[in-house]
């Protein structure tokens, strides 16, 4: 598994996130991600992929030690949404 771009969520990322370049879109949601993601869903209607809404302060409390197993059931659960043809779901 690779991330392949990391940014704020808006539609010119969604444009540029092709199904054929991606598997899985991971948003990482914070206390302003509302503000700045403006028309959300608009932007996700228009997408194939499948998405995961991820809550950025629970990635913080793993990175920092407090909630060290949360890295590793990201990632199993990522790795269960890909599809069978990338021989990793």
């Amino acid at each position: 598994m690779q991330v392949v771009f990391s940014d704020d969520l808006n539609g010119a990322l969604l444009a540029a996130v092709a199904p054929a370049n991606a598997h899985i879109l991971l948003v990482d949601l914070d206390d302003e991600a509302e503000q700045r993601m403006g028309n959300l869903y608009e932007l996700l209607d228009q997408r194939t992929l499948p998405v995961l809404f991820n809550d950025a302060s629970t990635t913080e409390r793993s990175l920092d030690g407090r909630e060290p197993a949360f890295g590793q059931r990201l990632l199993l659960k990522l790795l269960s949404m890909l599809p069978p043809e990338t021989g990793a779901g």
